[in-house]
């Protein structure tokens, strides 16, 4: 009986206590270019990898959602023609949505038994998702290779350091998946230096962690390199 009032039995009680864990923002950046994803098709003699990442994405943000009631996701498209705020939607975005006649029943691939936060960001995802390709698909032989990731970056990080300080009663941790395709060896020379530089200086300062998840290529992109080591 001695021996378990030693304080080595007491010290291992003691670690045993879970400590909850903090709330955390995932803010997602993916490059969805229809010409980007194609010609990453073409090379790598696939068909539709574009799908299958969004399939996989959503499984990761309903992930992240589950493991913590209080966590919060946002998806921000960087496109052709610029960056789209995919979720959570802008109030003049929700309005737009509701005066349309289109309803979501024709976009229905998602469970309508689904878990209801889980269901509000992958349905909200999948639809802005839908209008982007459809909008591309209509200037896809105008639009240029030029890549607006450092944009969509830098819009990432600014609502990032919002919500943080909307969050003045809870300790939000943060982070930033960039999710881009390596389609072909240039795929450096489309981006601009100096804002990806900004923006990881930004993220640094902010102690906000950056992953990249760069899909295919067979050359690694120095830039985002830089914004994982940093």
């Amino acid at each position: 009986m001695d021996a378990i009032s030693d304080p080595t039995f007491k010290h291992a009680r003691s670690r045993k206590q879970v400590t909850e864990e903090s709330p955390s923002l995932l803010t997602v950046i993916i490059e969805i270019a229809p010409k980007l994803w194609t010609t990453f098709d073409e090379e790598g003699n696939e068909k539709g990898s574009i799908i299958k990442v969004l399939e996989a994405l959503i499984v990761f943000l309903n992930a992240h959602l589950a493991f913590n009631s209080a966590n919060k996701v946002a998806v921000i498209a960087a496109y052709s023609q610029g960056i789209k705020y995919l979720y959570p939607e802008s109030t003049s975005a929700l309005k737009a949505s509701e005066s349309e006649n289109k309803t979501r029943s024709d976009l229905k691939i998602i469970n309508s038994d689904m878990y209801r936060r889980f269901r509000n960001v992958d349905e909200t995802l999948v639809e802005e998702i839908y209008k982007l390709f459809e909008l591309e698909k209509k200037q896809i032989e105008q639009n240029s290779q030029r890549s607006t990731l450092a944009g969509a970056m830098s819009a990432g990080l600014t609502y990032v350091n919002r919500i943080s300080k909307e969050s003045v009663t809870t300790s939000l941790k943060s982070r930033l998946l960039v999710l881009t395709c390596g389609s072909g060896s240039s795929k450096d020379e489309i981006f601009q230096y100096i804002p990806i530089m900004n923006c990881i200086f930004s993220a640094t300062k902010m102690k906000c962690p950056i992953d990249v998840v760069k899909i295919g290529g067979s050359k690694e992109s120095t830039f985002l390199q830089q914004t994982t080591d940093a």
